[in-house]
C-alpha cells in the first residue's frame, strides 16, 4: 500500500546525500509526495513524482531516492522543488516474500515505501540492492546504485 503521511521520526536511514529536483505537474499542488516516500524522475518530462507502480512503464521512470519533504502548497508559495537524500541505505517494506537468501539481489520498485524482488512482468524500475533483511516485513536496500531502469532479461 503506498504512503498517505509522512513517514517522520520513523525514518530509518544509516547515511546519505541530499539533491533537489523539480517538482512534475500538479505534485507540489497535490501534496502527493510523502516525506519517507521513494521520489521518481520520469523520462517523459524529466520532473520529480512519487514513485508508483507502472508495469506498463508508461512513465519511463527511475528511482532517484527518498523524500525529505512533504512539499505542498502554502497560501500562494507553490513550491517547485523536492530535497531528496540520494544513497545510503533505506528501510523499505516488502510486497511478497523476501528472505536472507536475496542479500544482493535487486530491490525493484512497488511503491512509493514499497519494494519487491525483480520480476519482468512486475517492475522495471531499480530500487537498489537488498542489504539486510530485517524480518519478514521490512529490508534495507542500498539506494547507491538506484539510477537503473531494466529493459529484458533476468537480473540478479
Amino acid at each position: 500500500m503506498a504512503l498517505s503521511a509522512n513517514l517522520g521520526s520513523l525514518l530509518a536511514v544509516k547515511e546519505g546525500d541530499i539533491q533537489a529536483f523539480t517538482l512534475g505537474t500538479g505534485v507540489a499542488t497535490a501534496g502527493s509526495i510523502w516525506r519517507g516516500g521513494l521520489v521518481a524522475i520520469r523520462l517523459t518530462d524529466g520532473k520529480a513524482y512519487p514513485a508508483v507502480d507502472n508495469i506498463a512503464d508508461t512513465y519511463k521512470q527511475f528511482v532517484v531516492g527518498y523524500s525529505l519533504e512533504h512539499p505542498i502548497t502554502i497560501g500562494d508559495k507553490i513550491p517547485t522543488i523536492v530535497r531528496v537524500r540520494t544513497n545510503g541505505h533505506f528501510r523499505l517494506k516488502i510486497a511478497g516474500v523476501i528472505t536472507a537468501a536475496d542479500v544482493g539481489k535487486l530491490a525493484c520498485l512497488k511503491d512509493d515505501e514499497t519494494v519487491q524482488l525483480y520480476d519482468l512482468a512486475k517492475t522495471k524500475v531499480v530500487v537498489g540492492r537488498i542489504r539486510e533483511v530485517i524480518d519478514t516485513t521490512y529490508v534495507y536496500v542500498d539506494l547507491d546504485i538506484h539510477h537503473s531502469r531494466l529493459a529484458t532479461g533476468t537480473y540478479d
